[in-house]
C-alpha cells in the first residue's frame, strides 16, 4: 500500500506546480528543495556543526552513509518525476540543515 501511495504522489504535484504557474503566470514560480547533507561535520554551516559532529547526526553526513555502504545518491536531487518541472525552469533550493523540508524552512 505504501508504494502505490508514493507512486501516486508525483502527479499531483506536477498538477499543483500548474496550478502555481496558471496562477503566476510565471514558470519559475514553482520552488523545489534539494537536501544535501554535509559530507562530514566540519562541514556543516553555523549551529548544525553541533548537530552533524555529535554522535547522533554523525550517521547522517554523507560521508558516514558511504561508510555504512549506502548508496544515497539518488536522494540529493529532484525525484527523477520532478525533473520536467525544473527543465521547464522551477527553481531548486539548496538546504542543508536536518529540517530542511520542514513547515518552517
Amino acid at each position: 500500500q505504501e508504494s502505490s501511495l508514493l507512486n501516486a504522489l508525483p502527479p499531483k504535484q506536477l498538477m499543483v506546480a500548474d496550478a502555481i504557474r496558471k496562477y503566476t503566470g510565471r514558470q519559475d514560480s514553482v520552488i523545489l528543495a534539494q537536501y544535501l547533507p554535509p559530507e562530514s561535520g566540519q562541514e556543516a554551516q553555523g549551529a548544525n556543526r553541533h548537530f552533524f559532529d555529535s554522535p547522533a547526526g554523525r550517521c547522517a553526513t554523507r560521508s558516514a552513509l558511504r561508510a555504512a555502504g549506502l548508496n544515497a545518491t539518488y536522494l540529493y536531487g529532484a525525484m527523477p518525476e520532478l525533473q520536467p518541472l525544473l527543465e521547464s525552469g522551477a527553481q531548486l533550493a539548496l538546504r542543508s540543515t536536518p529540517g530542511a523540508l520542514g513547515p518552517g524552512s
